[in-house]
């Protein structure tokens, strides 16, 4: 009735399959990244130019995607001494670029008057004691 035709599939026998495994990071590769990105941050911050004014003031952004924040590194240079403040905002933030630089300047106005008025407490602790 009908001609048939059949035609057998098969694979040749020199093929190989090969099966590559990928695994999750291991802890000493999560401490290795922990370690690079701090080594990296200290490169950033030893970079920082700060003039000779009253104060100066140097901001570096970088994104935290594993926490979704955004993180600022504010230095500035007070009576000669260089510091540091670190702000995190979340990401859904950055909308609001007025709320941000009130977040910003909060924590460096704290920070400032931390450091002066320590300046303070120890000039009137020694007056004190005098």
């Amino acid at each position: 009735m009908f001609d048939t035709h059949i035609q057998k599939l098969g694979y040749p026998s020199h093929t190989s399959i090969s099966v590559h495994e990928h695994k999750a990071p291991t802890d000493e590769s999560v401490k290795l990244l922990a370690e690079l990105e701090k080594k990296a941050q200290e490169k950033v911050d030893k970079a920082v130019r700060v003039g000779n004014t009253p104060i100066d003031v140097v901001i570096h952004t970088y994104d935290d995607w594993s926490n979704h924040h955004k993180k600022f590194a504010i230095h500035y240079k007070l009576n000669g001494k260089q510091y540091k403040v670190n702000e995190s905002i979340p990401l859904h933030w950055l909308d609001d670029e007025e709320g941000i630089a009130r977040a910003l300047i909060k924590a460096l106005s704290e920070h400032i008057a931390i450091n002066l008025l320590q300046a303070v407490d120890r000039s009137l602790r020694s007056l004190i004691r005098d």
